[in-house]
């Protein structure tokens, strides 16, 4: 998907785009969506299981851009408790 919005500096568009990472069938049915401008991106929820966190790594890693934040959406378990798998590979997000 993608969707474009103004650049608050120069006033001029900005494409972003989003990729979903959707956990397996065998567990909690957790998205997390990577927003992606030109450079930079934030990832919205981590994931329950290890596994699918790195996997979520994988698909940032992938995506070229600095992983300047990582938003949790609210507190439930299956949204956070691999969370660590992700700040660790990207130290210089932030954890909202």
């Amino acid at each position: 998907a993608s969707a474009s919005t103004g650049d608050p500096t120069t006033g001029s568009p900005v494409a972003l785009e989003v990729q979903t990472y959707a956990a397996g069938p065998t567990g909690p049915m957790v998205n997390s969506h990577l927003v992606m401008g030109e450079t930079e991106a934030i990832l919205v929820d981590g994931q329950m299981f290890k596994a699918d966190a790195e996997a979520v790594v994988a698909m940032v890693s992938a995506s070229g851009r600095t992983l300047t934040t990582v938003l949790l959406t609210h507190a439930h378990v299956d949204h956070f408790a691999s969370v660590k798998v992700i700040t660790d590979a990207f130290p210089a997000a932030k954890l909202v």
